[in-house]
């Protein structure tokens, strides 16, 4: 599935919906991701019919899901990926001293600013705009290829042999290595009060990711951890004494198709996508805010916290980007592949097409009535 950058596909998703004319899927269609697939293809067609100026269909950015990325097209991205852990950290000497790398320098920058946007109508401009800077981090590493995305609806029944996760070289590693324990719980960022979403049952790992390609396979992280939920004791949070000092520990990952079946279907994605009514019910749902989505889990269907209670361990806690999986999964809700739930989502509900819902580099002060060109939106080869 190749999908045009959704930082100026929703851009172009000014149709009202009214006049989409959207096919009534049945529920097979839409549990096997036809009807997910039917929206793509008019959100291209649509977004197509509207390009003008130097962004055209010949040299729009594309996005790819991680399956469809050829093996060698995977070993480049790897590379590159290595690349960054080895970059030195641009940061001021002492500023951060957990950011020894390029990649440390992402986390953190994802780390410093987790309680202000998340659960806000700036995070998934922000998102996308981040990833957009990974993307440009791996180019200059030498990835010449598109950047991926995780469709998890093809992964739920099966998660250990996702080509993402199934510890070869053209993957991003495997499960952590089996480590006995029991349930945790997410916490939902951004609040001053804990928030737990009961996310048990966890998988069958839990401890050090020790497959996978060169860069991944034993990979350590540095900052955090910040609110790591512990095993067996749901509610009970981790959180170093200084999380921006250099707290050596090896990478964890803790696969649960449990959870998988239950948040990260294509019926979780789609029924988001054409059930919420406006923006604003599609941005706080998409996001799980609690404060307007107070559900139990079991009826839980957020895209961004299935990134996290899927993929438990480093995962499940605001700073989730400290796993190699997780600009893909972000790529997956903000910037491209599921991008399109907001590049969908927006295009179909009402008071989406907003200075924050269509370009990233826009400010979102009231002060602030300069907004950048639609071609400064546009991204191009």
């Amino acid at each position: 599935m190749h999908l045009p950058s959704a930082l100026w596909l929703t851009a172009a998703l000014s149709t009202p919906v009214s006049a989409l004319n959207l096919p009534q899927w049945g529920q097979k269609a839409i549990d096997t991701g036809v009807a997910l697939q039917g929206l793509n293809t008019l959100a291209s067609k649509i977004a197509y019919q509207r390009l003008n100026g130097k962004c055209n269909k010949n040299n729009v950015r594309v996005r790819k899901e991680w399956r469809n990325l050829s093996k060698s097209e995977r070993r480049d991205y790897l590379k590159a990926f290595k690349c960054i852990l080895d970059t030195p950290s641009s940061l001021p000497a002492g500023e951060v001293p957990g950011a020894l790398s390029a990649y440390d320098d992402f986390i953190y920058l994802h780390l410093n600013v987790t309680p202000i946007i998340h659960n806000t109508g700036t995070f998934l401009p922000w998102h996308r705009y981040y990833i957009h800077g990974f993307e440009r981090a791996l180019q200059k590493c030498g990835y010449k290829g598109p950047f991926a995305y995780w469709n998890h609806g093809l992964d739920v029944d099966n998660l250990l042999a996702s080509p993402i996760f199934d510890g070869s070289d053209t993957s991003l590693g495997g499960n952590g290595d089996p480590l006995p324990h029991g349930d945790s719980g997410f916490i939902f960022p951004g609040f001053t009060e804990v928030n737990i979403i009961p996310a048990g049952p966890n998988g069958r790992g839990g401890g050090c990711v020790t497959k996978g390609p060169p860069g991944i396979a034993g990979m350590q992280t540095h900052l955090g951890p910040v609110a790591l939920p512990k095993y067996g004791e749901p509610g009970n949070l981790t959180t170093a004494e200084n999380p921006l000092a250099d707290n050596k520990r090896c990478f964890t990952r803790d696969l649960s198709e449990g959870l998988g079946r239950k948040f990260a279907t294509f019926r979780n994605t789609t029924d988001l996508i054409l059930k919420s009514k406006n923006i604003f019910e599609f941005s706080s749902l998409l996001q799980g805010d609690p404060r307007y989505h107070p559900r139990h889990a079991g009826e839980f269907t957020s895209p961004d916290i299935t990134c996290s209670v899927v993929i438990p361990g480093a995962m499940g806690s605001p700073d989730p980007v400290t796993r190699p999986s997780g600009f893909i999964t972000r790529s997956s809700i903000a910037s491209g592949g599921s991008g399109r739930t907001w590049t969908l989502g927006t295009g179909r509900a009402s008071g989406a097409h907003t200075r924050t819902s269509i370009c990233p580099q826009a400010r979102t002060s009231r002060r602030t009535r300069q907004l950048p060109s639609a071609q400064q939106c546009l991204m191009c080869k």
